[in-house]
């Protein structure tokens, strides 16, 4: 079964290849809005936790739930992508 792919993508590379190209352009701008959005989510909540420790007594119970579930969220997700590095980095070794 590879070598029926294998020989498809041979004779379909140029197929292949205008495909990549054509979609290229919105590939790397998609790329740019995802980058822009994870940023665009990390500074707003670095300055909540700012605001929370600075005047804890001023934040409505709402407000300081969605904090804190946002920095859990944050700190889950960090760990899952720091998990996946170190056995991609196993996996290599």
């Amino acid at each position: 079964m590879p070598l029926v792919v294998h020989e498809a993508l041979i004779r379909h590379w140029g197929r292949l290849r205008g495909w990549m190209q054509e979609n290229r352009k919105f590939r790397v701008w998609q790329q740019g809005l995802m980058v822009a959005l994870q940023q665009w989510v990390v500074r707003p909540l670095a300055v909540a936790e700012d605001w929370l420790q600075q005047r804890d007594g001023e934040v409505s119970k709402a407000q300081r739930w969605f904090i804190e579930k946002s920095v859990a969220l944050r700190e889950r997700e960090r760990k899952q992508k720091q998990r996946l590095r170190l056995s991609i980095i196993a996996g290599l070794g």
